[in-house]
């Protein structure tokens, strides 16, 4: 009986160790003092006032890695939101640049008409709007990265969550009795529990 105790004891201790090394997640404890029920395919702007991208931490679990959504806005703004599935802001960004794109072309043209007609009013005007396009241009670039990044962000912490969620593996330490010819006999031993 007296190692019975000393096992249970044991196995009690280091399981109370474990638990309490265990870090708490900010995301999951923004999950759970929230109202919003996580379900299969949120979009990023319900999610955004569930998660702070601040309080991401990389994971090997991680379906995308936010860097590669930059560098994929990088090239073609809009990407990384595409493809963190996020298809109608990534599109919004796509419009963005393309928009900036055109009134940059505008400006170009009418730059060279200038020189062709000797306009001076034209030149003028040609500038303003090729570098108001250029740096909307800029602009749109160097945000549509910063967005694709907090997307891959939130949108990772959400998946761990939403997987915690639905899947959930347990081990717990158990003192249970058997029945012997002799009378009842306690035995020490660990419960599993998987939740799904």
């Amino acid at each position: 009986m007296r190692r019975l105790f000393i096992i249970v004891a044991i196995t009690m201790a280091t399981a109370t160790s474990a638990f309490a090394q265990m870090k708490t997640e900010p995301a999951a404890q923004a999950a759970e003092n929230t109202t919003i029920e996580l379900v299969p395919g949120m979009k990023y702007k319900v999610l955004k006032n569930i998660y702070d991208y601040k309080d991401y931490e990389p994971s090997i679990y991680d379906s995308r890695s936010p860097g590669g959504m930059g560098v994929a806005s990088f090239f073609i703004p809009g990407l990384g939101q595409i493809i963190s599935g996020e298809i109608g802001r990534g599109l919004a960004w796509v419009g963005g640049h393309l928009g900036a794109y055109v009134v940059t072309g505008i400006g170009a043209s009418l730059m060279n008409s200038a020189e062709y007609y000797d306009a001076e009013d034209m030149e003028k005007t040609g500038t303003i709007v090729f570098l108001a396009g250029f740096a909307s241009m800029l602009t749109v670039d160097i945000c549509s990265i910063v967005d694709a990044v907090r997307v891959a962000k939130v949108r990772n912490m959400y998946e761990r969550d939403l997987y915690k969620k639905m899947y959930s593996l347990d081990l717990h330490p158990s003192v249970n009795h058997i029945l012997t010819p002799t009378g009842s006999q306690p035995t020490a031993g660990f419960t599993l529990a998987l939740n799904f």
